[in-house]
């Protein structure tokens, strides 16, 4: 197509005929819409998932903590009951008391129940799995009903009217044992503690999974054995001899023995079981008795040997002490050595002295001392070679840390975290 506007000059030099200029195709632009929305719905739906996670995690922390009050609260009633039904009170009262302990339990249930939904949710998501029924596996099932079974044994509140009619000193066997066994429901504080501490926080996960450590409470046990000791194991130790100690009063109390049906020889016969002294002045005579004080026993032992590895944790020098400790023990040494030398320069001189007068007693005895004083000399030497061979060695580690870290810092390389690493 030509145009009529072109001269004959412009046709000579471009005999090509003209053609519009070209317009810009949209096809291009059309194409990558789809894609930019698909790449904007991707990023929604992460955003919702881990908003989603988010909000589970929450309400898991506030489950397991409205559990573990609960389950105190439980506690506390089932003392308080039995207390009173012991002391011969009110039976109303102990009935009514009685009755709040199953309603308690009742409703620990159900907060157990929905920890465990809660914990499959978040398995499904983690997992990416849209079937809840196969995060239903034979270990969860197990522990669920575990769970359930342990935090559903309470004594029952038909279980005291038989007692109110009798002895007040005594209780139903059936009583007795759903009281101790109330006690097991402190496996929910580790629970609690997991869930409250700072490692279900994302960067904290994040590190964890790909240095590949699993997060578990065995890992906060470490932490809070690490920061505070001391606090942690003498909260331990007084929970176990508070517990044992009532526990082993209401064993003892169907019996006949005085030495250990009230609280106060108990709280003697525990601390000594405890520490493993065992005096022989108190000791308990039912089979629920002998077994909670075998139990404490071996906790005793186990405790000790913590509180052991704490203090000498605590008297160890840490690297600086050390570098001081050696610096001041060098110059000492020094000191030392050249001390000896001068004793040893005298007393050669004195032996050369006498010598020359041909005294031989003062010979022999400066004769003695010259080796006295030379096996001085060598044995400053020898602690002082000891000494800095330990120095070289503690320059030796930390120049092979040092080394290690700036490579790994140079290769950057860091081996990919696994996609489920969360807890």
């Amino acid at each position: 197509m030509s145009c009529p506007d072109r001269t004959l000059v412009e046709m000579q030099l471009c005999p090509h005929p003209w053609q519009p200029p070209a317009v810009p195709s949209t096809s291009g632009w059309a194409e990558g819409q789809p894609r930019r929305r698909r790449a904007l719905g991707l990023q929604e739906d992460i955003a919702s998932v881990l908003q989603q996670r988010k909000v589970i995690m929450k309400s898991k922390q506030r489950l397991s903590i409205y559990s573990l009050l609960l389950a105190a609260v439980g506690i506390g009633l089932m003392i308080t009951s039995t207390e009173l039904c012991l002391n011969g009170s009110d039976p109303l009262t102990v009935e009514l008391l009685s009755i709040a302990v199953s309603v308690s339990t009742f409703l620990l249930l159900i907060l157990i129940l929905a920890y465990h939904v809660r914990d499959i949710q978040l398995f499904t998501i983690d997992e990416g799995i849209r079937e809840w029924r196969v995060a239903l596996s034979g270990q969860r099932k197990l522990q669920l009903t575990l769970e359930l079974l342990v935090c559903s044994l309470h004594p029952f509140p038909l279980a005291f009217q038989g007692s109110s009619a009798k002895d007040d000193t005594q209780l139903p066997v059936s009583v007795i044992v759903l009281s101790n066994l109330m006690f097991l429901r402190v496996y929910l504080v580790p629970r609690a503690l997991f869930m409250s501490s700072s490692v279900l926080n994302p960067s904290y996960q994040t590190i964890g999974s790909l240095n590949k450590i699993n997060l578990r409470f065995h890992f906060v046990l470490k932490v809070l054995m690490d920061r505070c000791p001391g606090k942690t194991l003498l909260l331990f130790v007084l929970f176990v001899w508070c517990t044992a100690s009532w526990a082993v009063s209401l064993c003892e109390r169907h019996s006949h023995n005085n030495s250990t049906n009230n609280i106060i020889n108990s709280m003697w016969l525990i601390p000594i079981t405890f520490l493993t002294i065992g005096y022989g002045d108190t000791v308990p005579v039912t089979m629920c008795g002998k077994f909670i004080c075998l139990i404490t026993g071996l906790t005793g032992v186990s405790c000790t040997a913590l509180f052991i590895t704490v203090i000498a944790k605590k008297l160890e020098f840490d690297k600086d002490e050390k570098h001081v400790h050696h610096f001041m023990l060098d110059i000492q040494l020094t000191k030392e050595v050249q001390k000896v030398a001068a004793d040893l320069i005298g007393v050669s001189w004195l032996l050369y002295k006498h010598r020359k007068s041909r005294n031989m007693r003062k010979i022999r005895k400066c004769h003695r001392d010259v080796l006295a004083t030379v096996c001085r000399f060598r044995k400053i030497k020898l602690k002082r070679r000891k000494l800095q061979e330990q120095v070289s060695t503690m320059m030796d580690i930390s120049k092979v840390t040092d080394i290690n870290v700036s490579s790994a810092s140079r290769s950057g390389s860091v081996e990919p975290a696994s996609p489920h690493g969360f807890v």
